[in-house]
């Protein structure tokens, strides 16, 4: 087995994921990717409006060939909501570093809608994180 993956896009995720040294949300880490990509610090995923918000389907589809060839591992959260995924020792410990938004959860969520609104149109979830005069704004986008 190689000792990184073969494709650049890969690479960079793994890099990514390791400096999220506790591990991330898979909901948290295609928004942390996105707000990346959007701050023009890559362009290897393309993202479009989905139930969550941004999502890429590319990076989903990385993140389960980097777990199923031992890069990644994910774990369920204690309280049941969702996947960790995090490094395992495979992964290099010479990584560059990235600016990662430190937000998570709803929070990250907002800051992601409010910064680019219209990968929030096919969301879910808008109406819980936003009150009535943000959700107008939204709507006039």
């Amino acid at each position: 087995m190689a000792t990184q993956p073969t494709y650049k896009r890969q690479r960079f995720l793994l890099s990514f994921v390791r400096q999220l040294s506790d591990g991330v949300k898979a909901t948290d880490l295609q928004k942390l990717v996105f707000l990346h990509t959007k701050a023009g610090d890559s362009s290897f995923y393309q993202f479009v409006p989905f139930r969550y918000g941004a999502y890429s389907f590319q990076l989903a589809e990385d993140l389960a060939i980097l777990q199923k060839n031992g890069y990644l591992r994910s774990r369920h959260q204690p309280d049941g909501q969702g996947l960790i995924i995090s490094a395992t020792a495979k992964v290099a410990a010479t990584s560059p570093t990235y600016e990662i938004a430190p937000e998570r959860g709803d929070t990250l969520l907002r800051l992601a809608y409010r910064q680019y609104p219209y990968y929030a149109i096919n969301s879910e979830i808008v109406d819980r994180l936003f009150n009535e005069n943000e959700l107008a704004k939204f709507r006039e986008e």
